[in-house]
Order: structure tokens, then C-alpha cells, then sequence
């Protein structure tokens, strides 16, 4: 039984299958949507979810950092506020997932 070596392993070319593939030109007539145009066109499907994303990052930031110099109170403010911006956050995703179904109920099918 013949064992191959490190070298040996390293030296053969990869199995075609995970060879490196172009990616599809838009004149296929196939567009492949990028990072930034999603999170674009996410926001203007449902501009409330940043906004509560936002808001319960600040809220969770701003807790840890009173926390951190000691100030309880405003601390445990913080921590609250965050959990009514995760609501807020919540009632928004759940309002465009419905919205985005009556949306496309009332839609003539083609």
C-alpha cells in the first residue's frame, strides 16, 4: 500500500469541481445582487428595522459603558431601554413579513 507524501499532496492540481468558476455575466441576463444593494433594498422595503437595530446597539452600548463607570442607575436605564428597542425592533420585522405577504396576496398572478 503505497502512502503519499506532504509534497506529493501538495503538488496535485485541485479535482475540477473545485476549480474557480467566473461569475455570471449580466448579459446572460442573470444579475447577481451585491451586499450593498440588498441591504438598500431592504431598507426601503421596511426602513424600521435599521432604525430599531440602531437604536438597541446605542442602547446596549451606552448601558455597558455607564456599567463600566459605574453608574447603576443609568446602567439599568439603558438595559430597559434596549429591551423596548429589541420590541420595537421585533414589531417591525413581524409588521413587513405581514405587510410584505398582503403585498403579495393581492398581486394579479402573470
Amino acid at each position: 500500500m503505497a502512502t503519499s507524501t506532504e509534497s506529493e499532496i501538495e503538488q496535485k492540481p485541485p479535482p475540477q469541481e473545485y476549480a474557480y468558476l467566473p461569475p455570471p455575466r449580466e448579459e446572460l441576463g442573470y444579475y447577481q445582487e451585491g451586499l450593498k444593494e440588498k441591504f438598500i433594498r431592504k431598507t426601503k422595503d421596511n426602513p424600521f428595522v435599521p432604525i430599531g437595530v440602531a437604536m438597541t446597539t446605542l442602547a446596549l452600548t451606552y448601558g455597558l459603558w455607564q456599567m463600566r463607570t459605574g453608574n447603576t442607575r443609568r446602567s439599568q436605564t439603558m438595559m430597559r431601554m434596549r429591551i423596548g428597542a429589541q420590541g420595537f425592533t421585533l414589531c417591525a420585522v413581524l409588521g413587513g413579513v405581514f405587510y410584505s405577504a398582503m403585498k403579495a396576496k393581492k398581486k394579479p398572478a402573470n
